[in-house]
């Protein structure tokens, strides 16, 4: 059902009793009355008021609203004017009174001076799309601000609730001056309750918090004025959006005030308003805690003389605690934590066995995080005097000494000599006069990567056997650095070490007359066969193998050898490192030697000139004296390689007057040049 409410009027137009109604008081219609409201809807429930007159109050004596109604689930249309005698001395005169639950008020008027909307009753909302001086709620409500709006008034007497009420701003709030009359010095007063406000746009006056666990939230807006906490535990919150006079500081001259004894206070500051200007934080006074937020850069905050509580992001935050028993949590990344005066504590998110924690000449304390990707990151800590881990508290103030290496001498450094092929190093020892269990652990050196070290028991070895004649340290000298360190979990000494790897003899094998197999060790063996056809292995290290007089197989095996075949027709096989193949014995049909695995790039044949008579002189085979085919081609010629047979000959003269005697089977089309030889005396 529809009631219009039309024409002129000079009395109060009243509804009573009336539910599911749309009442529709038009653009056009005007009511005019002397004491009392110009509309009065009592015990009206679910229904739709669109009110667009016009309304004048000339009662100069009494307490009037141009609209009063009782009643629940009502929606409110405002897009009236009115009018109000300026001689009423009643503060309470307004334009609208509307109690009941779950209403909604939705003002599209210019209410100016004098012409509040009071709203009384939980769970109802009131949005203000045009222009609003005054308005008065109760607790347990909310308001939508997406015009202007002079000063929001909660009355807690209306209903005794302790549930929140909502402001949320999307205009201006705060900056009338209604008609040049009055200057605005709130924009909201609240009650002994809690009250939440959300500033989406522009708050220009005062916010009074009041009483209770009020949240202060300034999203994306502008803040020019001051927000007084109150009692009660507040939140103040700058998550995106602007203050007045900031410039890379907060608070600067936006105030927070926040008296003694007022409840325990927080500053949230998100990602979104750290990613701005600011770079220092500094809380003021009577506020106690303070919360980064996000993955924002780290910030500079520093605290007041009470106990504050300080949480960090993943930037690297600086905290400075101040005067108080303060607690500073960096959070991830790279943190400073200064405690200041008092008792501070430093809190970390693991158990104490992911963290160390070292105390370093200076005083400060750094604490790492050992666990993988390190949430906690690595954090120094001055003027701290205690750290909270997840299942443990360490009060660093307490009378720990350090470990002492007494091992090696003891001293910050020591010598050690070990014989190459060796693992074992050293058993670092330390003494603890609180007997605390020492963790031994490597901390340094050049040669670091090379060693390990047994946590409990101290043992450094290396993690391969060292080798003298293929040394691996940085300076390729045979000594090793490395640092060690004990540690007792918070305290710690070190000693640097510097360990001498040195050399191995190698052995000394003689054959007999008969058909030995000889084999030698690690190191550079020399191996002899004598007589008989004999089978030399050098092994592993620089060897020298001589084959003696029979028809001997010889094989380098690792490193770089030297094999020497002696007499008759014997079978080299060098292996892998760089081998020479001496030829030092008397040339004959019966003494042609084979080289199974001649390697140019890294093999020698060395000729001596005792038996090669013509060669040349002691040195470096002369380019002129090598040739490649199947025989000699000028008088120069001395060594002739065919390299469609794998022969090596030489030509005492290189005319052919005196034939060519072979040396040597090396292999096929070999890229042999003159580099490939050497004469020796």
């Amino acid at each position: 059902m529809t009631i219009e409410i039309t024409g002129a009027k000079t009395t109060t137009y009243i509804l009573r009793d009336a539910n599911y109604q749309t009442i529709n008081f038009v653009s056009a219609a005007s009511i005019i009355v002397s004491r009392g409201a110009g509309i009065s809807a009592s015990g009206v429930n679910n229904s739709i008021f669109n009110l667009s007159g016009s309304i004048t109050i000339n009662d100069t004596y009494a307490r009037s609203y141009g609209v009063t109604a009782s009643g629940d689930g009502n929606t409110f249309n405002i897009a009236i004017s009115f009018q109000f005698s300026e001689d009423n001395p009643y503060v309470e005169t307004g334009a609208m009174f509307i109690q009941g639950k779950n209403n909604t008020i939705n003002n599209r008027s210019t209410l100016d001076y004098r012409e509040d909307i009071r709203v009384s009753g939980p769970g109802s909302q009131v949005n203000n799309y045009g222009m609003l001086s005054r308005l008065e709620i109760s607790t347990e409500m909310s308001v939508y601000n997406e015009g202007q709006m002079g000063v929001v008034v909660v009355r807690d007497e209306f209903f005794r609730t302790n549930n929140a009420t909502t402001v949320v701003n999307a205009g201006e709030w705060g900056g009338l001056n209604n008609s040049g009359s009055l200057q605005v010095l709130n924009a909201f007063e609240g009650s002994a309750f809690s009250e939440t406000i959300v500033n989406l746009s522009s708050i220009s006056a005062d916010v009074l918090l009041g009483g209770g666990n009020d949240t202060f939230n300034n999203d994306g807006g502008y803040m020019g004025a001051t927000v007084f906490g109150g009692a009660g535990d507040d939140t103040f919150i700058f998550d995106r959006g602007e203050v007045r006079g900031l410039a890379g500081y907060l608070p600067g001259n936006f105030s927070i005030v926040e008296k003694a004894g007022e409840g325990t206070d927080s500053l949230i500051v998100t990602a979104e308003f750290l990613e701005s200007a600011v770079t220092d934080i500094q809380l003021v006074d009577n506020v106690e805690n303070v919360v980064l937020q996000g993955a924002a850069p780290g910030r500079t905050v520093r605290g007041n003389l009470l106990d504050n509580i300080m949480t960090g992001n993943a930037g690297n935050n600086v905290f400075e605690g101040g005067a108080g028993n303060d607690t500073l949590t960096g959070g991830g990344g790279a943190d400073n934590l200064d405690g200041g005066a008092g008792t501070d504590t430093a809190v970390f998110s693991g158990v104490k066995a992911n963290y160390s924690y070292v105390k370093s000449p200076d005083g400060t304390w750094t604490v790492t995080d050992k666990r993988s990707g390190a949430s906690d990151g690595v954090d120094v800590l001055t003027s701290v005097e205690k750290l909270q881990f997840g299942d443990a508290v360490v009060d660093l103030t307490s009378s720990n000494t350090r470990p002492v290496i007494s091992s090696n001498g003891g001293g910050s450094t020591a010598a050690v000599k070990i014989a190459e092929t060796r693992t074992a190093v050293s058993i670092v020892k330390a003494t603890d006069a609180e007997q605390t269990a020492i963790i031994y652990s490597l901390s340094g050196g050049a040669d670091a990567a090379l060693f390990a070290i047994n946590s409990t028991t101290g043992a450094l070895a290396f993690k391969a056997a060292p080798d003298f004649e293929a040394a691996k340290d940085v300076g390729k000298n045979n000594v090793y650095d490395v640092i060690v360190r004990a540690s007792d979990g918070e305290l710690y000494d070190t000693q640097t070490l510097k360990i001498s790897v040195t050399n191995v003899a190698g052995l000394t094998i003689n054959g007999t007359s008969g058909a030995d197999t000889l084999s030698g060790g690690g190191e550079e063996d020399v191996i002899s066969g004598k007589a008989g056809a004999d089978t030399l292995n050098g092994g592993v290290g620089n060897d020298v193998l001589a084959g003696g007089d029979g028809k001997d197989t010889l094989k380098g095996g690792q490193g770089n050898d030297i094999l020497y075949g002696g007499l008759h027709s014997d079978l080299f096989t060098g292996g892998s490192g760089n081998d020479v193949f001496v030829f030092n014995t008397k040339i004959g049909s019966a003494n042609v030697d084979r080289i199974s695995d001649f390697s140019v790039a890294n093999d020698t044949i060395w000729l001596d000139d005792d038996v090669f008579t013509r060669i040349g002189k002691v040195g470096d085979l002369a380019s002129s004296a090598f040739w490649i085919g199947k025989k000699a081609h000028d008088a120069s010629d001395r060594i002739i390689y065919d390299k469609s047979s794998g022969k090596l000959w030489y030509d005492a003269d290189g005319t052919g007057s005196a034939a060519a005697k072979q040396v040597a089977l090396i292999g096929k089309n070999l890229a042999l040049t003159a580099n490939d030889f050497d004469i020796i005396a």
